[in-house]
């Protein structure tokens, strides 16, 4: 999903080393916003067993406040599976934008680590999210790395992909929907969600 969910990791609150090196800027105090055109959330879909096809959301919004909230809300009516007939199922019949037009992660960020990450400096972290996807909200953890990338700016990024099973968000109706439609003999109800996520400082 330009593609799930920052939050998902600033609000690691990631523990690093002091910074030692004068000519490496450290990250600027927030409150931080979220860099569209660099940030991308993605997802794969699986069929007939062992199909895979990715996809990807190409609208998403986020900020971190000064107190370490953080939120990041994707658009779902722009899901981009590369095919028109499936993007419009999928609002139709999955999401159900009419009713449910965004999935909105939230987090809470320990801005005070943040700030020790000097440039090029990265760390792993286990963050928790809480996703509100199709009317349900599902605390799920992210093992994400979060590097100072300079220009005041950090990046989020999945370590590995956060599953976000159908069964979860009243999904189910509409995955088997999708595949009547399709004609297809199964749909992975389990999709991998990936995501990079660009944070930018705007004090």
């Amino acid at each position: 999903m330009r593609k799930l969910f920052f939050i998902l990791a600033i609000a690691m609150g990631a523990c690093s080393a002091p910074v030692t090196d004068v000519q490496n800027e450290s990250v600027s105090s927030g409150p931080w916003v979220l860099v569209e055109e660099v940030s991308t959330v993605s997802f794969v879909s699986i069929k007939k067993g062992d199909i895979s096809e990715a996809h990807e959301f190409t609208s998403l919004t986020g900020h971190v406040d000064v107190d370490g909230q953080a939120v990041v809300n994707i658009v779902l009516d722009s899901v981009q599976t590369h095919i028109d007939v499936r993007n419009e199922r999928m609002r139709e019949y999955l999401f159900e934008t009419n009713t449910h037009p965004f999935a909105t992660i939230k987090a809470g960020v320990d801005v005070g680590s943040l700030l020790t990450l000097s440039q090029g400096q990265r760390q792993q972290a286990f963050v928790m999210l809480d996703v509100d996807l199709h009317g349900t909200v599902v605390t799920v953890e992210a093992d994400v790395f979060i590097t100072n990338i300079g220009a005041n700016r950090v990046l989020v990024e999945s370590r590995v992909p956060v599953l976000v099973h159908a069964q979860d968000y009243a999904l189910m109706d509409g995955l088997a929907k999708l595949q009547e439609l399709a004609k297809l003999p199964a749909i992975s109800p389990a999709v991998p969600v990936s995501f990079s996520l660009v944070f930018e400082s705007e004090s």
